[in-house]
């Protein structure tokens, strides 16, 4: 392949690039702290809802999205409460639908490549809620 590829850790900072500014203008965050290093949790600390909230970002490559294994959603759900603050997580999903030339890359088994300076396609559904059953109550 002619094109550098990112390594996984700039595909780590891609994908929180690509949200940072949506979870501020789009829904409510006040970030105060942003750790992009793979592996330090959480990645984002700052305020929703008035409460300190704690946002573990993970970012997958087409066609996978980011995701939370239940160890790592138990380990970081109690890192949240540990802290009084709120978990959330923002699962991101990255698939490069351009070369750095700006031409389109029509073969779909391609958008996996995490070529540097390509055109990105973002999936991201917006912040989730980490908590479990026994924290829920039902207000009638």
């Amino acid at each position: 392949m002619k094109w550098p590829l990112m390594n996984a850790a700039e595909v780590h900072q891609f994908g929180m690039e690509a949200i940072l500014d949506h979870i501020q203008k789009k829904e409510a965050v006040i970030v105060e702290a942003v750790n992009d290093e793979v592996g330090r949790d959480p990645q984002i600390v700052g305020k929703r809802w008035g409460k300190p909230a704690f946002i573990f970002v993970h970012t997958a490559l087409y066609p996978d999205k980011g995701a939370l294994t239940d160890q790592d959603f138990m380990r970081l759900l109690a890192w949240a409460t540990k802290h009084s603050a709120t978990a959330f997580f923002a699962g991101v999903g990255l698939a490069c639908r351009n070369y750095p030339d700006k031409s389109e890359i029509t073969d779909e088994t391609c958008w996996s490549l995490p070529i540097k300076n390509g055109g990105f396609a973002v999936a991201y559904e917006g912040l989730l809620v980490m908590t479990t059953s026994d924290k829920v109550r039902v207000v009638r």
